[in-house]
């Protein structure tokens, strides 16, 4: 069976991550050495089911955590899609194909576009690239990231498991560029950033939240970079 990975991460490197925060954020609060493993053991517990949810959810689809749907399921959707496109079909009849492979693209971690990786994409309206992705959130493949009240601002704490790791960059590089920025923050991280992850610039001053790339690539937001905000330098 393939690899089970989700949004670009191995599940055994997010769950130990899970324990490690865990683990740091324990030994702020007094606690016997009872207590301290128990509050440890249930937050990684905790993070490894919704993890867990997420993989089952994905295969169920036939899209594989390695940005690969198993070949059967593959083939069968995008031989829907493409009689779609032939005109054999209608895009009602194709949704579901089509939020499949969206899903694809997305959990694979990577740089992708409509037109080049979308069979079919050059011909999708607007309208129907959105429907297409409602329906992979609606089916559960993506994650629907919901937005603070009232902002645009993502907020990735609603969705378990979507944000590895928080770091508060120092004010001297709050106007830096992101490859000095993100070169800080990877090296608190040991072994490096996962791959298929990115640094998000939350908008509370100097907070990073480390999340899946291809989630974030998709969300219309603002944060840290917007304009007015602390991190905020003009076009990159």
């Amino acid at each position: 069976m393939a690899s089970k990975k989700l949004f670009g991460k191995s599940l055994d490197n997010s769950l130990a991550h899970a324990f490690a925060a865990a683990a740091a954020s324990a030994t702020k609060t007094v606690l016997s050495g009872t207590d301290l493993r128990g509050s440890v053991k249930a937050t990684f517990e905790n993070r490894k089911e919704a993890i867990h949810s997420r993989i089952s959810k994905l295969e169920e689809s036939g899209v594989r955590g390695t940005g690969k749907a198993s070949n059967d399921t593959r083939e069968l959707y995008l031989e829907n899609i493409n009689e779609f496109v032939s005109g054999n079909k209608k895009f009602e009849d194709v949704i579901d194909d089509y939020a499949k492979l969206y899903a694809e693209k997305i959990e694979s971690n990577a740089v992708w576009s409509w037109a080049e990786d979308i069979v079919g994409g050059n011909g999708l309206n607007y309208k129907q690239r959105k429907e297409i992705r409602l329906q992979a959130m609606e089916k559960g493949l993506i994650p629907d990231v919901p937005f603070k009240e009232g902002t645009r601002y993502p907020d990735f704490s609603k969705v378990d498991g979507l944000i590895e790791k928080v770091e508060y960059l120092p004010e001297r590089l709050w106007g830096a560029k992101d490859p000095k920025q993100f070169e800080w923050l990877d090296s608190r991280i040991e072994g490096g950033r996962p791959k298929g992850m990115t640094w998000h610039h939350s908008e509370i001053d100097g907070r990073m939240e480390l999340v899946p790339f291809g989630i974030h690539n998709i969300i219309n937001h603002k944060g840290g970079r917007s304009p007015g905000h602390w991190a905020y330098i003009g076009k990159r």
